[in-house]
Formats: structure tokens, sequence, C-alpha cells
């Protein structure tokens, strides 16, 4: 009786700690992506436009594969006719007319000016993949009584780190899409901030550079680094331990 236990109490130990392994494993990722002119080339709303966000929250496995995803669209309309009609939003892929719709919403009245917010949108892990990787290829639609589209523009990038490399006191940001203007943050706390485009350790291209950013990083913390656009957008966040030395 008390090997039986033993070996239930064994097997629940193993359980527990596989099920510990894998949800530490799973990362959260969240990803914004600014609409690129959201405008309309229709007579009858030609004066309506917009500006909108699409956000996409992602959960990796441990392989690092987005296993699931949602999204968030704002829009901020402007000009359409009062009492518009909005029947459907959608983002497409390959084209404003493509037939491959990722997700879409229906149905609201958005008047002359409107701020519409949808959040917790169903995104396949594959298109949340496909529109990480290439969001250039990918349009949001805005489709009114009127008019399909009423309103279109294309996925652009807001910036991305890709890798945090420490020198004594500077910390060097490399990655994409930093506007000039860009500064870093580290948990949070805007750091001073140069724009270089000279070379950082290991001969790769400086994006950005922390002056003084290295020394406040002790040996074997980790911190969350962002950078955040002159506009207020964020990078993607980018998890750092400074290594023991």
């Amino acid at each position: 009786m008390k090997r039986l236990c033993c070996s239930l109490f064994m097997y629940a130990v193993f359980v527990a700690a596989t099920m510990l392994i894998l949800f530490s494993s799973a990362k959260a990722e969240t990803v914004m992506f600014p609409v690129i002119a959201l405008s309309s080339a229709t007579n009858e709303e030609s004066s309506a436009s917009g500006f909108a966000t699409v956000t996409l929250d992602a959960t990796r496995d441990a392989s690092g594969s987005i296993s699931a995803a949602s999204a968030r669209i704002m829009i901020n309309f402007y000009g359409f006719p009062e009492n518009a009609y909005l029947l459907g939003m959608s983002v497409v892929e390959g084209s404003p007319v493509g037939p491959q719709r990722i997700f879409r919403e229906f149905s609201v009245e958005i008047g002359s000016v409107r701020t519409l917010d949808w959040s917790g949108l169903t995104v396949t892990p594959d298109a949340a993949t496909r529109i990480i990787n290439n969001p250039a290829n990918f349009y949001l639609v805005v489709s009114s009584l009127r008019n399909t589209p009423a309103l279109s523009g294309q996925l652009g990038s807001t910036a991305k780190i890709t890798t945090v490399i420490r020198t004594g006191k500077k910390l060097f940001i490399l990655g994409e899409n930093f506007a000039p203007g860009a500064e870093i943050l580290i948990n949070g706390e805007p750091q001073k901030t140069v724009n270089d485009e000279g070379t950082a350790p290991g001969n790769s291209p400086a994006k950005l550079i922390g002056k003084k950013a290295g020394k406040k990083i002790a040996p074997g913390q980790t911190v969350l680094i962002q950078v955040r656009e002159p506009n207020g957008w964020l990078s993607n966040e980018f998890i750092y331990t400074r290594p023991v030395e």
C-alpha cells in the first residue's frame, strides 16, 4: 500500500512538473501594425478617411511557433456622410479586394466622426504568423452600405528589436524600423538614446544606443526592453538578461 501511495505521489509530482514546464515555456507577444493611408477612392464617400491600428496578441510555444492569437482593431473615422452604416471590416491578404479574408466584424452605424474599438477577434495561428512575418501583404478593408470597399489601407510596421548587446555602460539595440527620435525603454523607463548608423560589437549595424543604460542592468538581472517611437507606438517586448560576469 505504501509503495502504491509513493508511486501515485511520484506520478503526480511528475505530471505537475511537466505541466509547469509546458506552461512556463509559453511566451506572450504583442505586435502593433499601423494602417497606412486608410482612405476612400469612391465618389460617394471620397471625403471619408481614417486612422487605424491592428494589434495582434500571440502566444508562442517552446519551439517559438504561434499556438494561439487574437486581434484588436482601433479605428478613428472621419468624413463619412451622416448615418453612414458600416457593413463589414476585415483584414485581407494579398490585395484590398483579395479573396483571403483573415477575420472580420459586422454591422455598426458610424456617422461622420466615430471611434471604434474591437478586441478579442480570433485569428488562426497560421494567419497570425503570416501577418507578423509580412504585414505589407495585408490590408484593412472597411465596407459600408454604399461601397465595398469604402476604406482600405495597407498594414505597416512598427519598430522591432532583434538583438540587445551590452558593452560597458552602453546598451546597443539592433532591429528594424527605428524612426529618428526613438527612445529606449527599460522596464518602461525612458533612457537617454542616440540614433547611430555606425557599427555595434560584432560589426552589426547599430540602430539605437543607450550610452549609460548598460550600467543600469545588474549582473544576472532580467529586464524588459522596448523602443518607443516619437508618435508613441511601442516596439515588440524584448526580454534581456545581463550575464553574470
